[in-house]
């Protein structure tokens, strides 16, 4: 988002030339105009709600996802020549980066017992609702976001769109190393939901796409499932205690348990969350409302927007991303298969999770946009994709 921003400042003002000139280039993908109705939407709530500095705030936090993140990633990259490949790029080298630093800190942290999570927590400890996890035989850790789940729902956005990058590009050495990375983050950070939707989507992802599936599969799952199993057998007492830990753990997510403190804190807020929309059930509450009774908030982004913006632009959200998903599956097998857990996997977790705002997910949606756009110009120009 940082090299998207620069590029903008630096042609600000043939950017703010072309809203005069050519307003139609922020109309090239047509399903987002139902996001600037929802902005629009948002604005009323805003208006009619509770008010204050924080709704405000969450209402710019709102249109930064809309203009910024996707609308900006857009229309720079179009200006500046770029396509949906060199994107891609820039977001492989920041899936090598994060993974890199989750597993430096993982070593770190379980054979030293050094921490450099201060570096990611400048605001003090405040900032940050966990430190590490005990996870049966090692301490997890967090990377750099909040907590476990968030930063699992971000890799599971920037690398597999990684790996498309590389596996388009022919580069053999750095696909395999960034999926061995990933692979390894995912276990370090140890989120039951990023992880049992990741290996979800990667399974649907091999039901709809069977012929790149099992070229993946030739050539590159069947050498890891070999040394995986090999290394299985050899520390097998403790994979069991490990992996009877995180069992009871899902499990008791699953069944939404008392128990489980994650799940009862979701029973409690979720019920909030629709006895508000039921109070204000067009408009909602206003924008950051959640946040602001709750402290917490929803723990919801699909539940955030129904309580906080009302049933309208619930339907709106739910409408543009049915047509994304729609444009994901339509997109040619071998990069579909990428884009499947970037997309519907973000979609899932979503519903546990309040973060409509999360950068990763919104410059996604632009590289998939971009990319159905490319390959269907160039199938009606009579180029072979």
């Amino acid at each position: 988002m940082a090299l998207i921003l620069a590029v903008a400042l630096l042609h600000a003002p043939k950017l703010f030339a072309m809203v005069f000139n050519r307003p139609l280039c922020y109309f090239e993908d047509p399903e987002d105009v139902l996001l600037y109705i929802f902005m629009t939407i948002a604005t009323i709530s805003w208006a009619l709600g509770f008010g204050g500095t924080r709704s405000l705030n969450h209402l710019m936090a709102f249109s930064f996802s809309c203009m910024f993140y996707l609308t900006l990633t857009k229309v720079v990259a179009r200006e500046s020549g770029w396509d949906s490949r060199k994107i891609s790029g820039v977001v492989a080298y920041s899936a090598m980066t994060c993974c890199v630093i989750i597993v430096v800190e993982f070593l770190l942290l379980n054979l030293y017992d050094l921490k450099i999570r201060p570096l990611f927590t400048t605001g003090g400890p405040g900032t940050s609702n966990m430190d590490f996890f005990l996870r049966g035989i090692f301490k997890s850790v967090a990377g750099t976001a909040e907590e476990p789940g968030s930063m699992a729902l971000f890799l599971n956005v920037i690398c597999p769109i990684g790996l498309w990058h590389f596996e388009g590009e022919g580069q053999t050495k750095r696909f395999i190393t960034l999926c061995t990375l990933y692979v390894l983050s995912l276990l370090f950070l140890t989120s039951i939901a990023g992880i049992v939707i990741a290996v979800s989507m990667a399974i649907l992802a091999s039901l709809f796409r069977l012929e790149s599936a099992a070229w993946f599969l030739r050539t590159y799952a069947f050498p890891s499932i070999v040394i995986c199993t090999g290394l299985a057998f050899l520390y097998r007492e403790k994979l069991a205690f490990f992996l009877g830990d995180v069992t009871r753990d899902l499990v008791m997510k699953l069944a939404m348990s008392q128990s489980s403190g994650s799940a009862s804190i979701r029973t409690e807020t979720w019920t909030k969350a629709l006895e508000n929309w039921r109070d204000s059930p067009v408009f909602g509450q206003g924008p950051g409302y959640g946040i602001e009774s709750l402290g917490s908030g929803y723990h919801s982004m699909f539940l955030t927007v129904l309580a906080d913006l009302g049933a309208v632009n619930f339907l709106l959200l739910c409408l543009f991303l049915s047509i994304v998903g729609l444009r994901v599956l339509a997109l040619p097998s071998r990069a579909a298969i990428y884009f499947i857990l970037p997309f519907f996997g973000s979609i899932i977790h979503f519903n546990i999770v309040g973060d409509f705002y999360h950068a990763p997910f919104w410059i996604s949606v632009a590289i998939v946009q971009m990319a159905y756009t490319e390959i269907h110009k160039k199938r009606h120009e009579g180029v072979n994709e």
